[in-house]
């Protein structure tokens, strides 16, 4: 019996060590564990408020943009029953996901409700994901899809792209803040190797949900907060092709708020309390306030309950629907 149990123990200890050497020698594991979470449909957090704002809005599906990168797709949301030359301001919105996973319909509920509630127009947008595109080509797709809908307006006749917003959620946050700094920083467009396309009059805004906008802190992550050093290790290796990530010159410059300048548009911000970047949000907070540059934040750190990433479309929360409340009413005020 005692050698049974012993075989059965070596055989553990091998599995736990291989385990643990897969993990080591290959982002690939974690990387099948984060997209395994990320890639799964976002219910309707508000069935009776999203079947009322269906009535009310158009959706086209699966329009392609010209790019040398895969998943150069693009979905339109705007409201029905526009006049023959009337126009909308419109947002682009890339969708999260650790930028290993997600996919532009995950924004649906909520573009439904900024065309329906504030006549905008949203334009979300995938972008090929890492490990296949290495930084920065999400942030050089974004600029292709610009380029695309404003080369080709006269097929979308219906947005007024003199008034432009940029957002995104998670991951996506982070990438839509990168692409506004290189239209407002004339000095990180040049690090970049890259030109602004964007004319500064014409960018209103900028929104950011559950954003990873100041990327140089996930090097500092305290030893007992496990997952977040997992997660953060996992997708740096995959984004960067980097293992040694933390000394990589692409976290510092990936950071938004290290480099945003008074010419920075204004901005929304908001993040949960749990499993998520809230002291990146606050960064960012804080320094586009030192720029004097019109901000928003909604955080919940005295919040008793947990709030987690992404909780902004969980509209069955109320939390949910404060920020959606809020964003509406900042894109009212700055984009309209």
């Amino acid at each position: 019996m005692k050698k049974w149990l012993r075989w059965i123990s070596m055989i553990l200890l091998v599995a736990i060590l291989g385990v643990v050497i897969a993990f080591e020698v290959s982002p690939k594991p974690g990387t099948k564990l984060i997209q395994f979470a990320f890639n799964r449909e976002v219910p309707i957090g508000d069935s009776g408020k999203f079947e009322q704002a269906k009535e009310t809005v158009n959706v086209i599906k699966n329009e392609r943009y010209d790019s040398p990168y895969a998943r150069n797709t693009f979905d339109v949301y705007y409201p029905k029953n526009l006049k023959k030359t009337e126009q909308v301001p419109v947002v682009f919105w890339l969708h999260g996901g650790g930028y290993l996973a997600g996919d532009k319909s995950l924004v649906n509920e909520f573009a439904h409700y900024v065309a329906e509630k504030e006549q905008i127009a949203m334009i979300s947008a995938n972008y090929e994901l890492a490990p296949e595109l290495k930084y920065p080509g999400q942030v050089k797709q974004l600029e292709d899809v610009y380029q695309y809908v404003r080369k080709h307006a006269a097929d979308y006749p219906y947005l007024d792209l003199t008034k432009v917003a940029f957002g995104g959620d998670s991951a996506g946050a982070q990438i839509a803040g990168q692409f506004v700094l290189i239209q407002t920083n004339p000095d990180y467009a040049k690090q970049m190797n890259m030109t602004a396309t964007v004319p500064k009059n014409e960018l209103k805004a900028f929104i950011s949900y559950s954003g990873p906008v100041d990327l140089q802190q996930l090097k500092t992550l305290p030893a007992t907060n496990l997952f977040m050093k997992f997660f953060a290790r996992t997708v740096a290796w995959d984004l960067l092709g980097d293992k040694e990530w933390k000394s990589h010159p692409a976290i510092d410059e990936a950071s938004i708020a290290q480099h945003v300048t008074t010419d920075f548009p204004p901005t929304y911000i908001t993040d949960g309390n749990t499993l998520s970047f809230p002291e990146q949000g606050k960064a960012l907070d804080q320094a586009l306030k030192a720029k004097n540059v019109s901000v928003e934040s909604l955080f919940f750190d005295e919040h008793q309950e947990d709030i987690y990433h992404e909780y902004q479309f969980s509209y069955d929360l109320a939390e949910a629907q404060q920020a959606l409340d809020e964003t509406l009413i900042f894109l009212r005020d700055y984009v309209k």
